[in-house]
């Protein structure tokens, strides 16, 4: 069965939700899940998906500005962190050192607030830029809940360089003042490192704080939910403890990953394919390095 359309608009809840985080109530979500991986894994996608089934709020984009809320947008804000893409660690660990007085329970707040205007048991929240502050959102919720999709390097790479080149050419002078210009291809070839680096820090936060085999991490390839989506959001709904009744999808789910085999030209598929290669475990303790192997193998030529 459908869910109730809600009688504000989408915009208007969030406006008043975050008029309201400013009240000094002891809020915080109940049961929030976080859809977290390398940003172009299919992360907004599962989330529409989740969104529409019965028990599930799905927050709004992606609150980038309430996880970074004096660094994001990172040209208009003028922050003097590296851009996320360049060196992740920093600009998270950067960021939460900027967060203001009092941030984190305003935050609580503001999740909650919008929980209950959709009157749903259980909250999704995702987002690209939380894949390196996972012992934090330990903390903040520690009830919370975290799915984690994976997708092809190649694809992942591909389509991030678009879209973060695109803002590159549009702010040009300030990323060569920055020393931070790259040609597209070089861009590309950056985010295949980055996937890298990316899947090895979730893959370590999830070992440090024993995620791995609990109730409380589940994870699941982009190719299999494109191929068989149903059944991997049942999975997920009984993952949620929301049983396994599927409402209607709402969309066609299908894999994007020939985007990248059409588009991308032989040489820089070349350099892609040598990056992947070379890939090694991003952390030198070692955390799950034959699940490390697996993932390259599933992925490497």
């Amino acid at each position: 069965m459908p869910k109730a359309r809600p009688l504000l608009s989408e915009n208007s809840i969030i406006g008043l939700v975050r008029v309201l985080s400013r009240i000094p109530l002891p809020l915080a979500p109940k049961r929030p899940a976080f859809i977290i991986g390398c940003a172009r894994s299919g992360t907004s996608v599962l989330k529409r998906v989740l969104g529409r089934q019965p028990g599930i709020a799905a927050f709004p984009g992606e609150a980038n500005d309430w996880w970074h809320p004096s660094d994001y947008p990172w040209i208009e804000k003028r922050s003097t962190l590296p851009p996320l893409w360049e060196n992740p660690r920093s600009f998270t660990n950067g960021s939460l050192a900027n967060w203001p007085k009092n941030h984190a329970v305003r935050l609580k707040r503001m999740l909650r607030l919008y929980q209950l205007s959709q009157g749903q048991p259980a909250l999704i929240v995702k987002s690209a830029m939380i894949n390196y502050m996972l012992p934090s959102l330990a903390d903040l919720f520690p009830d919370a809940k975290f799915i984690h999709i994976v997708r092809d390097p190649k694809a992942v790479a591909f389509s991030y360089a678009i879209k973060e080149h695109k803002k590159m050419v549009s702010a040009e002078s300030t990323f060569r003042q920055r020393d931070l210009w790259r040609s597209f291809d070089d861009m590309v070839v950056r985010m295949i490192e980055l996937w890298g680096e990316t899947v090895g820090e979730i893959d370590a936060a999830v070992e440090r704080l024993g995620l791995r085999g609990s109730d409380a991490y589940f994870e699941c390839h982009y190719e299999r939910f494109c191929a068989d989506p149903k059944t991997v959001i049942r999975e997920i709904l009984l993952f949620l403890e929301q049983g396994g009744n599927l409402a209607d999808l709402g969309e066609p789910v299908r894999s994007m990953n020939h985007k990248f085999k059409d588009n991308v030209s032989t040489q820089l598929l070349k350099r892609m394919e040598a990056k992947l290669a070379d890939m090694r475990p991003p952390h030198a303790d070692g955390y799950h390095a034959n699940t490390w192997e697996e993932r390259l193998e599933n992925y490497r030529s």
